[in-house]
């Protein structure tokens, strides 16, 4: 630390209490302007301790600073050499007041020494330190990290004022955000650093590759270029030699070759090289092959010792291997990533040099017709690497080039504004003056035809021979000889017509089409080329990438194949990087394919499985899209071992709607994903996903095709099926129906049926044959329950078993059934109960593939669903029969009872009526009383029988179908009541009914009895209003009785309808109950319903139907 001198401050005790804190503000003032000039720390560590020192006395001042698990001692200022501090090197976990302060986030000032020995009383002992008499320790965090500890030390106890404690917060404060600019101010200096490499190394690749690019000029000879070529590397490489090969026959001869080659080498390099293997891999691969550590003896290359390090690149002719470019370094044993790239850049040149002198070669050889193209490609390649970015600029441009190429005319560009065709551009003139002036004007979109049709269909429209009448109301338009008229595409859109009218006639021809089309192509570019310059190597390089995986894979349906691809695709693009393809299997993300690059524990920790919730993997699969990451922490992602990467991608698979997997891929020397970097990934995926959805297609195609298949076979058998199940009553019957229909779409075997006979299982039904007797005699014995797992399993489970390797032995002795390979066992259920086991079994080896399985659990449930209404049927039939019978019994009886106890009742009713006339008032009172009672419930009685054989003569005898007037039947129901209403002040509202099919007078009984109770149920305290109105409902009329009187509570809803049911007594409300469960049975005999809707207090609302009268 510099020894700096520190001007004299004004003791603590000869300041005031304000010109303490004054002295103390101004103190950090100081500190804050000289931080702000500050870069390093240890500048920071002199800014911050000195004037501590000085301002508050202290005699020795600290900075530790985490590192890692550790706090380490960083700094010191004023530290006695000879007096070894307790502040030390330590790890965090230690017990020492430094480490209290960081984890309670507080300071802690210490004015007396005995404090801190008494919390620590073995701190002096661990350390070998002597703990000062005083001491102020504050911890300094930055956005909630913890940095370090500021300690200041002091030999005399101090007392720490308000000032004080503030001034030493705030210092501490400070030195974290100075601490924090510093390292933000070096990491940025690092990635400066990084970047200005990686533009440099671009610079010498883009230096090498123009170098050779202005080298080889216009040259065509491919000897010519390749020695250009050989030129470039050793003015790069001067300690390297470089030959250019081609094959003869067998051999690779040098053709070309640098002139620091001589002697043998020289000589067998001429004389040829078989297929060594170097050059066996390069044919191999396609791609250059870079060789560290060169062996002569490995490679087969003789007198090639001298050499480090070596190379071979590819070139391509006609789509093949036509040559190689060679090169060898003496003095390096390995390559260097920005060697390589430069080689690369000579070697794309030189491709390109031969790929041009290739296209040249057949351009040689094109007919006169391909001339006229040729020209046109030559113009208008110009034309679209012009500079030029004005539209009407670069459409002049081609307009003249199309005049000079074709003559013998004009052209015109239009475009659309509106409704109206505008002319923008033009190249060429007429003589005619009024054709002129059409040209120069605007022209209407719909009668203008010429031009409307390239427009709406997107093709060029050529007239050998121009026909006027396509182009309405155009002056002049009747000298042009010939017109062309193309669509000009920007990108997609649409731009406008470009129009070349002749003013010869003379047929277009293809050379003619060639140049006009070539031109209107090459404007587009040049149009597009500005708008497409950001973007076009990032689409270049996706479409490479999709292209290159997309061959790869071929027909490729495996998905962890396809998965392996997709990574050696994106590999290529990034060398340095490794990948991984994940599935979810039991809540985890477990790695199924992997780059070979992995660290062991890493690779061992994605076969484990990542958990769902592991940040970069949820949020791909959230997202339900591709997840780049920059600048990887390993600790934020829960990704432990992976530090050595920088840039990461997570890409979800969704196939169907679901995410099928996810794709991760990392890069070690990349911390950014740049856009064109994007765009490749973003290829390779959609690759990998459409070639997912194919397999996937592809499986539930083959799955479909069996079971449609399967289905195909069952269908004629479930239509027989069907049928009989219908028709059978005997169970067992259906059963071998059943039995029949699956049997006939599997191979040989047998089926059978088991029933549960105590303790054992009895086979009810059979078709087909065991082919073993003792099998047969077993069956027939009945295997025994909780021993038979084919038979025990589907009964206790409810549940099919498929055995597609019979487990034998598990139900019989072995050798029983050594001929049996494949059992299926299903539960028949009836009424949700298992009835009974249906077996299949066959003879021959079978898979359970899906498509047995649903003609099997088809057939089997529709057994158990006719077993159901077989039984149904039977018990319905029983019980409807005995419904009859018993309603018939007692419609009878109540006829009788209410006729025949009329009889005896009359005489006990005449004999009391005599008694009260002879002895009335010659008993004593209480005769009189029982005189009295008898007369009343004999009257009681009589009520009640005239009701119940009201009740059932409602049901006896034929039902009428008359066509009865309602409103004829409610005007004798008001006239019944007429007294009723009157005596209660009602008012009865009946609106149109219509007339209704029935019997009137048990109509009548119905409207008299909810009418009646209308006006009988009243509420005191208001005058009745009882309202009658329909509703047409097809084939029935729907009819309600409201009344506003006092109301019923739900729970007796079910109640009223019982026959001689009350709600009340008879002092309140007269009546036996009887006139509802009437009311119902005169509706039901109607084909009705009788309902109601009700609250207490609020009325109530009877509603009916009954069927309508017929229009006629």
């Amino acid at each position: 630390m510099p020894d700096s001198p520190v001007p004299p401050s004004p003791t603590s005790s000869e300041l005031t209490g304000q010109q303490r804190a004054d002295q103390l503000i101004a103190q950090l003032q100081d500190v804050t302007e000289q931080l702000a000039a500050t870069g390093t720390q240890a500048e920071i560590f002199e800014f911050i301790l000195r004037p501590a020192l000085a301002v508050l006395g202290a005699t020795a001042g600290m900075v530790l600073l985490v590192q890692g698990d550790a706090l380490n001692v960083t700094a010191q200022y004023g530290q006695d050499a000879g007096i070894k501090s307790v502040w030390q090197d330590g790890p965090l976990s230690d017990r020492t007041p430094a480490t209290a302060v960081l984890r309670t986030r507080e300071p802690w000032l210490v004015e007396h020494s005995e404090t801190l020995t008494a919390t620590y009383p073995d701190l002096e002992a661990r350390t070998g330190g002597k703990v000062a008499v005083g001491s102020a320790i504050l911890p300094m965090f930055l956005e909630g990290q913890p940095l370090g500890v500021l300690v200041l030390d002091f030999q005399q106890p101090h007392h720490f004022t308000e000032p004080e404690t503030r001034f030493l917060r705030t210092l501490a404060a400070q030195c974290a955000v100075a601490l924090g600019r510093a390292q933000l101010t070096t990491d940025l200096q690092e990635q400066v650093r990084k970047r200005t490499a990686i533009i440099e190394h671009d610079a010498r690749a883009y230096e090498v590759f123009v170098s050779f690019t202005e080298a080889v000029g216009a040259h065509s000879d491919v000897l010519a270029l390749a020695q250009q070529a050989v030129e470039v590397l050793r003015r790069r490489f001067p300690d390297g030699s470089a030959a250019y090969y081609e094959r003869v026959g067998d051999l690779w001869k040098a053709r070309v070759w640098s002139d620091d080659l001589r002697g043998d080498l020289l000589a067998l390099i001429t004389a040829g090289l078989p297929e060594t293997p170097l050059i066996r891999e390069v044919l191999r691969v396609q791609d250059s092959v870079f060789v560290d550590g060169w062996n002569a003896t490995r490679e087969e290359v003789e007198h090639s010792e001298e050499y480090g390090t070596a190379v071979n690149v590819p070139l391509f002719m006609a789509g093949e291997v036509g040559g190689i470019l060679a090169l060898a370094l003496r003095d390096n044993q390995r390559w260097a990533e920005q060697d390589k790239t430069l080689v690369h850049a000579v070697a794309r040149g030189l491709n390109l040099a031969l790929e041009r002198t290739e296209f040249i070669r057949l351009l040689e050889t094109r007919n006169v017709e391909l001339d006229a193209r040729t020209k046109a490609l030559q113009r208008f390649a110009i034309l679209a690497r012009t500079p030029e970015t004005d539209a009407l600029a670069l459409i002049g441009r081609a307009q003249e080039a199309v005049a000079e190429l074709i003559g013998e005319g004009f052209a015109v560009y239009y475009q659309l504004e509106g409704e109206s065709w505008m002319p923008k551009s033009q190249a060429g003139g007429t003589e005619h003056a009024p054709l002129q002036a059409s040209l120069s004007s605007a022209l209407p979109y719909d009668t203008t035809h010429n031009l409307r049709f390239p427009w709406e269909t997107g093709q060029p429209l050529y007239q050998d021979r121009y026909n006027p009448t396509l182009d309405h109301d155009v002056p002049g338009s009747e000298t042009i000889a010939s017109t062309a008229t193309l669509p000009l595409f920007v990108g997609t859109e649409c731009h406008g017509i470009f129009a070349y009218g002749l003013n010869v006639s003379r047929p277009w021809t293809r050379g003619d089409k060639a140049i006009l089309e070539t031109a209107v192509n090459s404007l587009g570019l040049a149009l597009e080329r500005a708008e497409h310059a950001r973007t076009l190597e990032a689409e270049r390089a996706a479409l490479d990438a999709f292209v290159a995986f997309s061959e790869a894979v071929g027909t490729q349906t495996d998905v962890l194949a396809l998965a392996r691809q997709a990574m050696q695709a994106l590999q290529t693009r990034f060398p340095n990087s490794s990948g991984t393809y994940y599935e979810r299997q039991d809540g985890l993300w477990k790695g199924r394919v992997w780059t070979e690059d992995m660290t062991d524990e890493l690779l061992a920790m994605l076969q484990a499985g990542f958990p769902e919730d592991t940040p970069i993997l949820r949020d791909a699969q959230q997202a339900r899209q591709l997840v780049f990451r920059e600048a990887w922490n390993p600790e934020e992602e829960r990704v432990e071992r992976s530090g050595e990467y920088q840039a990461t991608v997570a890409a979800p698979l969704i196939v169907q709607e679901e995410v099928r997997g996810i794709l991760g891929f990392a890069l070690r020397d990349v911390a950014r994903w740049s856009e064109s970097d994007k765009a490749l990934v973003r290829a390779v995926v959609r690759g990998l996903t459409l070639a997912l959805e194919r397999a996937d297609v592809a499986a539930r195609l083959a799955e479909q095709n069996a079971e449609l298949d399967a289905r195909t076979r069952a269908l004629e058998g479930f239509a027989n099926l069907t049928r009989d199940l219908s028709t059978e009553a005997n169970q067992y019957g259906l059963v071998k129906r059943a039995q029949e229909v699956v049997m006939s779409l599997l191979s040989d075997g047998y089926a059978l049926y088991y029933e549960r006979d105590g303790e054992r299982w009895r086979n009810r039904v059979q078709i087909g044959e065991t082919r073993n007797p003792d099998l047969q005699a077993f069956i027939d014995a009945g295997p025994l329950v909780g021993v038979t797992p084919s038979v025990d399993v589907p009964w206790t489970t409810s549940q099919a078993l498929y055995q597609d390797q019979y487990a034998q032995g598990s139900d019989t002795p072995l050798e029983m059934v050594e001929h049996v390979s494949t059992v299926a066992s299903l539960p028949v259920l009836r009424r949700g109960e298992v009835a009974g086991v249906f077996i299949a079994v066959l003879f021959a080896q079978r898979t359970w593939a899906q498509a047995d399985r649903a003609v099997l659990e088809t057939v089997v449930r529709s057994l158990g669903l006719a077993l159901e209404r077989a039984e149904g049927i039977v018990a319905l039939a029983a019980r409807t029969e005995e419904l009859v019978r018993s309603n018939a019994e007692l419609e009878q009886f109540a006829y009788v009872a209410s006729h025949d106890l009329q009889e005896p009742l009359r005489t006990i009713t005449s004999f009391s009526q005599l008694l009260a006339l002879k002895y009335q008032g010659r008993l004593d009172e209480k005769a009189d009383i029982y005189i009295r009672l008898i007369g009343e419930a004999t009257a009681r009685m009589g009520t009640l029988l005239q009701d119940l054989l009201a009740f059932s003569r409602v049901g006896a005898g034929a039902h009428r179908q008359d066509v009865v007037d309602m409103q004829e039947v409610l005007a004798q129901v008001r006239q019944d009541l007429q007294a009723q209403i009157e005596r209660s002040g009602a008012t009865v509202h009946i609106s149109s009914i219509p007339s209704v099919i029935g019997d009137g007078t048990q109509l009548r009984q119905l409207f008299q009895n909810l009418l009646g109770n209308a006006l009988k149920f009243r509420d005191p305290g208001r005058a009745p209003e009882v309202y009658l109105d329909a509703q047409d409902e097809g084939n029935f009329v729907r009819i309600t009785v409201r009344d506003n009187g006092i109301g019923i509570e739900t729970e007796y809803f079910d109640r009223i309808f019982t026959i001689f049911q009350r709600l009340h007594t008879r002092d309140r409300y007269e009546g036996s109950g009887i006139g509802l469960s009437i009311a119902r049975k005169i509706v039901e005999r109607h084909g009705g319903r009788l309902g109601l809707k009700s609250n207490p207090g609020g009325g109530t609302v009877f509603s009916l139907t009954l069927p309508k009268k017929r229009a006629a």
